[in-house]
């Protein structure tokens, strides 16, 4: 394993932005407290991500979550509102009168604290911090949220999330928001999938409300039913590695 680096990376709101690089021989990947973001992910010195250049512009680009760590929920709620032991919440509705990835100032968009770099037999972490206080953007319950980032020898990312809640009990579904682009990726032609591989161990996928009626499934709000629909027999089946679409 290599030695963690850390290193200043500019500023945001005035405040210091540092970005952490854990690397293995092969794989090396850069985080910033600028929204826990994973800022670059190189394997076999190939790009594997959509990166940005500064953290001035990850910040005035936060509503694209690139790379960041989203919370303190992850997708859409219809309507901004959600019932918790008999009590109603009205959230912030920052898109089309829904609730998007934590409101107008999610996760993606704070600085974490608390850095801690551990180097250890095999590896390396980096955990950073955040808190965010009741009520905030609506939601109920003080909340004390963790990232763990870790790198192994054998160049493997692991990408972990705890959050504990006090005094109130809460919702929260917290993920990362990498665009990844294995092949690269340019402005005018998007990301080219062409020999990419995929598998992911889903049996099923979260039904959307109201798919435009043209067998490409794409919403027009986003917002779930809470169904979960089986994956058998449909493009979303990646139980067994299978090629990626091809941009055109």
């Amino acid at each position: 394993m290599h030695p963690i680096i850390e290193e200043n990376w500019g500023k945001v709101r005035g405040q210091q932005v540092k970005r952490y690089t854990l690397a293995s021989d092969r794989l090396s990947v850069s985080i910033i407290n600028f929204g826990a973001t994973i800022q670059r992910i190189t394997y076999g010195g190939k790009d594997m991500i959509v990166s940005l250049p500064d953290a001035e512009t990850y910040a005035r680009l936060s509503r694209g979550c690139i790379g960041a760590t989203v919370g303190r929920y992850a997708g859409r709620i219809n309507g901004g509102r959600f019932s918790l032991d008999g009590t109603a919440y009205q959230l912030t509705r920052n898109q089309d009168g829904h609730h998007l990835h934590g409101g107008n100032t999610g996760f993606g968009a704070k600085l974490w604290d608390n850095a801690e770099t551990v180097s250890f037999d095999g590896g390396a972490e980096l955990r950073l911090r955040l808190f965010s206080p009741d009520g905030e953007e609506g939601y109920p319950g003080d909340l004390h949220v963790s990232a763990v980032f870790r790198v192994t020898e054998d160049d493997t990312l692991t990408v972990a999330y705890q959050a504990e809640v006090s005094k109130k009990d809460t919702i929260v579904n917290l993920t990362n928001h990498c665009y990844f682009t294995p092949n690269g990726f340019s402005r005018r032609s998007g990301t080219d999938n062409r020999d990419v591989e995929l598998m992911m161990d889903a049996d099923h996928i979260l039904e959307l409300n109201h798919l435009i009626p043209t067998g490409k499934l794409l919403p027009v709000d986003g917002t779930p039913t809470g169904k979960l629909l089986p994956v058998d027999g449909t493009p979303f089946d990646f139980r067994i590695p299978k090629e990626l679409c091809i941009n055109n």
